[in-house]
């Protein structure tokens, strides 16, 4: 419930006094318990974090599990986005994170892997995975074994 009272607007045609009073009802539900101010900043960064998700994917399975920490909700989402990301080399229809960013947002490796084989382009090349270069982290070959050497 805190993703509600944080989200929730004034409504066409509500009173500031209504508004007032379901933002009061929503925070009654929120189950709030004394924390310190460390916490209380890691629960608000937390909160911001998931609102703020490009992926409606991963914010709603954030939201599912509202008992993360902070550092767990990092992890956690991180995994989901680059399993996501590496879902497209299955089938490029079930992958979800590039219908949620702007197109400069996704990253050159998608093209590719929605094309199913490596990027034709020009430009400097990512040495494991032969895609366009790209961070080391979101590579998909990053876990894999060298099909030559088995390494």
């Amino acid at each position: 419930t805190r993703h509600l009272l944080a989200t929730r607007r004034q409504l066409p045609g509500e009173s500031l006094n209504e508004f007032y009073r379901a933002l009061y009802t929503l925070g009654r539900n929120c189950s709030c318990v004394a924390v310190s101010a460390t916490e209380l900043m890691e629960l608000l960064i937390r909160d911001a974090y998931v609102a703020g998700m490009q992926s409606p994917t991963i914010r709603q399975l954030m939201l599912e599990r509202d008992d993360l920490s902070l550092t767990e909700t990092l992890t956690l989402s991180s995994s989901l986005e680059v399993a996501d990301q590496n879902a497209c080399f299955y089938d490029p229809s079930q992958a979800s994170w590039h219908a949620s960013q702007p197109p400069s947002a996704a990253p050159d490796l998608h093209q590719a892997c929605a094309a199913g084989r490596p990027d034709k382009s020009t430009g400097p090349r990512c040495y494991f995975c032969g895609f366009t270069k790209h961070p080391r982290p979101r590579c998909p070959a990053r876990s894999t074994l060298c099909k030559s050497c088995g390494k």
